[in-house]
């Protein structure tokens, strides 16, 4: 005699059933059908032919359904005998989920989840496409501060370029120096080693009060670190009043 069971209104497919490809899409669907049959003691008495009116399919397809969750540990299955031992009273199904023991006073609070009694493919680790979009968001954040630190420290290096455009006495080439700045940052040079220069060349313009057009545009600075030249000798850029003959000495002539 076929047992009535208690339908259940909320059917679970954890994702590792869901996202088992060796699974056929009817097999996880009889795992939710499990699930939402479990009455209170945390088991389906549901019987194969029960099934196979539920989805319309032969009794012998329902078994090999429920075989394979078996096997690949997702159901649990249990046959109660009579007292002779040899006739089939019910069968008892278990969709592993956290539920009650079967022999446990549905009163009693203590829930037992699965990975405390049965290893099941959920303690095996298994990747499922749940690991990888986890793993896909981390990726995506890490790359997402990379780029994010790129363009903070590009930020930074206008800035400070900026700022050196601004004291440089002769502003042409800017693109090109800017590149040059970025090069020589790049390979060790300070934001103040070059500051310094271009204020150890603005005294030397003042000192030796340098025409503008003996200045090196910055483009000429910046390619050449002009920062590393050594200034400050006597030696200075001629000015159009000094292009006069040096004095003679004209006792020569007496």
């Amino acid at each position: 005699m076929e047992i009535t069971q208690n339908k259940g209104y909320i059917a679970i497919i954890p994702a590792v059933v869901r996202y088992d490809k060796d699974l056929k899409p009817s097999e996880k669907l009889l795992f939710g059908e499990i699930s939402a049959l479990m009455d209170a003691k945390g088991f389906c008495w549901a019987s194969n032919k029960y099934f196979a009116e539920l989805y319309d399919v032969a009794i012998e397809t329902v078994s090999r359904w429920i075989t394979h969750l078996v096997k690949k540990g997702y159901v649990k299955s249990k046959i109660v005998y009579a007292e002779d031992g040899k006739t089939v009273l019910q069968r008892k199904l278990w969709a592993m989920l956290p539920v009650l023991d079967e022999d446990e006073d549905p009163i009693d609070e203590k829930i037992k989840g699965i990975d405390e009694k049965i290893k099941t493919p959920l303690d095996e680790k298994i990747k499922t496409p749940i690991d990888e979009k986890v793993k896909e968001n981390v990726t995506s954040n890490e790359l997402t501060r990379v780029n994010d630190k790129e363009i903070n420290k590009e930020s930074q290096l206008k800035n400070d370029f900026e700022e050196l455009w601004k004291l440089y006495p002769r502003k042409r080439g800017k693109e090109a120096a800017y590149k040059a700045y970025k090069k020589a940052i790049k390979e060790g040079t300070t934001n103040e080693e070059i500051r310094q220069g271009i204020m150890n060349l603005l005294e030397d313009i003042r000192k030796n009060r340098t025409e503008e057009r003996f200045i090196p545009y910055g483009s000429t600075f910046f390619n050449g670190k002009g920062w590393t030249d050594e200034l400050g000798s006597e030696i200075r850029f001629k000015t159009c009043g000094d292009n006069r003959p040096p004095d003679m000495d004209l006792s020569i002539f007496d």
